[in-house]
């Protein structure tokens, strides 16, 4: 018979942590009871449409009075993840709020209240820094920085835990988000604090052997993608897109050639290829995220407004008709063979065998701005000057094969929630409620599931090897509860 663990999960949101929890806890033998606390309705709804078996409380977790809920040493795994928001470096310049950051202080008040034997806690690294605030302009006292989550651990500490902290990323446990977070590890008694091996490494080849012997290369965006989702021409749209998302684009024609990428709308502005995971996903509206895909596009006659209407993915030989799928922001020059092999080729990659003819084009796109007296530059240089009235195009480069002109268009569409779920973890099978800004914000506040499920498994068997953890399948995902 399976011993029974009791778990609690505050501010449990859609459910990241939960649903990685209690797979972990099975895996290990256990049966689960979990209670849910979130004070946002939406979240919770959620949260019991996928764990219709747990207990659920749509209330703020200072109006919850632990002992209520639980007996002394019932409590065996209490996960807390407490706003992060007034504690991360993504408010830039605006002030904080005491009173969101501490937040942080229900975690000891639930150790005092309930002792239980494991606790864990997870936030944004600026966690680390946690201390007062300026009086005058809400932001923190750099001489004071880190005292009171100092503070926090002693605690802690005096309450007879053993505390250590670490940063995780979720790419190295199976999720295909490099999001990275501090986690706070509290036990109590003989239980060690144990953390995980990776169970995944960047890049480099098929797998890659280090510190934790051999493992499989990160998930990546390619992964997660509905590529027979069709995104739209940049050339189409009504509303041309803002100058920085063109600059996005371009930067990611320039860094990754013809080849699908991922633009980041906001936090940096950045561009990264789809074999990488999807950076962190955030509450923003859309989920911050855009998809591009350069494509070659056959032309009639003379007539560039005579387009033949299938596209043609520039990842495979030229006259191949693609499915018309969607792909990340992405654009670079790439190396055209104009004989047999046809295959399109990166200029990173060396250049295939020169025949006599010499049949191998360049492909290189160059930026318009379509104002006034503007001009063209390459796509190598810096964007313009970006003035308020200024916008830049993506010039179309043309080929000819075999007596038909080709020309390269680019299609850009966000990421989808669902898309953005599966970063986070979430099976397809997952149930969200809300808008779609609901939906998006629920993702982007939730821990990733791999990395929940690693991190819990790690501190119940006191085991770091997590790498036989596998994904459940959608029947088993059923009976999680």
């Amino acid at each position: 018979m399976k011993r029974l663990l009791n778990v609690a999960d505050l501010f449990c949101g859609a459910g990241g942590t939960s649903t990685g929890a209690i797979e972990a806890a099975q895996a290990a033998g256990f049966d689960v009871k979990l209670t849910a606390v979130n004070h946002w309705p939406t979240a919770v709804a959620t949260h019991e449409r996928n764990h219709p078996g747990s207990r659920h409380f749509c209330v703020s977790v200072d109006d919850l009075n632990p002992r209520s809920i639980y007996g002394p040493g019932e409590l065996d795994l209490l996960w807390a993840s407490p706003e992060c928001t007034h504690h991360s470096r993504a408010r830039g310049g605006k002030p904080m709020s005491d009173q969101s950051r501490a937040t942080g202080h229900c975690v000891t008040r639930w150790a005092e209240a309930l002792q239980p034997s494991t606790i864990l806690v997870e936030n944004v690294p600026e966690f680390l820094d946690w201390g007062p605030l300026s009086k005058e302009d809400g932001k923190p006292l750099k001489s004071k920085k880190g005292t009171t989550f100092k503070a926090w651990v002693g605690m802690l500490e005096s309450l007879g835990y053993k505390v250590a902290w670490r940063l995780l990323r979720a790419a190295d446990f199976g999720d295909p988000t490099t999001r990275t977070r501090l986690f706070v590890q509290a036990v109590r008694g003989r239980r060690k604090i144990v953390w995980p091996n990776p169970t995944h490494a960047k890049p480099d080849g098929s797998s890659q052997t280090g510190l934790f012997g051999e493992v499989p290369r990160w998930r990546n965006a390619r992964d997660i993608i509905e590529w027979d989702r069709p995104g739209k021409s940049i050339f189409a749209r009504k509303k041309p897109l803002a100058p920085n998302t063109m600059a996005r684009i371009m930067d990611g024609l320039r860094r990754f050639g013809i080849q699908p990428s991922v633009v980041v709308m906001e936090n940096g502005s950045r561009v990264f290829s789809i074999e990488e995971p999807l950076r962190t996903i955030t509450t923003a509206k859309g989920g911050a995220m855009g998809l591009a895909e350069p494509y070659l596009v056959q032309l009639r006659g003379t007539s560039d407004s005579q387009l033949k209407s299938s596209a043609r993915s520039v990842e495979t030989p030229v006259g191949t008709v693609s499915a018309g799928g969607i792909h990340h922001a992405l654009v670079q020059p790439c190396l055209l063979p104009q004989q047999s092999d046809g295959r399109l080729r990166p200029v990173s990659e060396p250049v295939p065998a020169v025949a006599t003819s010499g049949a191998i084009a360049l492909v290189e796109p160059y930026l318009v701005e379509y104002y006034g007296n503007g001009g063209t530059s390459p796509v190598a240089d810096p964007v313009p000057t970006v003035t308020a009235k200024a916008r830049f195009a993506l010039a179309l480069p043309e080929i000819t094969l075999d007596g038909q002109r080709y020309r390269l268009d680019i299609r850009f569409r966000m990421l989808t929630a669902r898309e953005l779920a599966r970063a986070q973890g979430f099976p397809d099978s997952y149930q969200f409620t809300g808008t779609k800004t609901a939906v998006i914000r629920q993702i982007g506040n939730a821990v990733p599931r791999r990395l929940a499920r690693a991190i819990v498994h790690a501190a119940l068997t006191q085991n770091p090897d997590v790498s036989h953890l596998r994904d459940p399948s959608p029947v088993d995902l059923a009976t999680l509860n």
